[in-house]
């Protein structure tokens, strides 16, 4: 008898928080649950997977990052590890007097702050934000 692993309650927030693409989540809990209820992958695994992904995608354009019901759905976590590149790619940034760094909006640093922050920068007019490094601290 296959046994199911077990997820937290707040699975798919964890997953969802990860994933370097917001779109259509709705759709994409429907098929977390799908991919949960089949039992075909531990939680951790899948984590894992996310965050490799997520990494792997840094300096992309957005119209390049799968959607995540799409990544679910053809189980992309099966994916082989050294097709997701583990680098950061560098936006051009500029440095303030004050030691700050102008970060703009939809690069690569400001995705990484965002999730970093668990929340989105507000912008403004200007589409640059002051921030005190060019990278968030990593996650431990």
């Amino acid at each position: 008898m296959l046994m199911k692993p077990n997820y937290p309650i707040d699975a798919f927030e964890q997953f969802w928080s990860v994933y370097p693409r917001k779109a259509s989540k709705k759709y994409a809990l429907k098929i977390f649950e799908r991919v949960r209820s089949s039992g075909e992958i531990p939680f951790e695994i899948l984590m894992s997977a996310v965050k490799n992904y997520a990494r792997s995608m840094v300096g992309k354009d957005m119209q390049y990052v799968k959607h995540p019901s799409t990544w679910l759905a053809q189980g992309c976590w099966d994916d082989a590890p050294e097709a997701l590149l583990d680098v950061k790619v560098s936006a051009p940034v500029m440095q303030c007097a004050d030691g700050k760094v102008l970060i703009r909006r939809g690069s690569p640093q400001a995705l990484a702050w965002e999730r970093y922050r668990r929340r989105s920068i507000p912008w403004g007019q200007s589409g640059v934000w002051a921030v005190d490094s060019e990278w968030p601290p990593e996650d431990k």
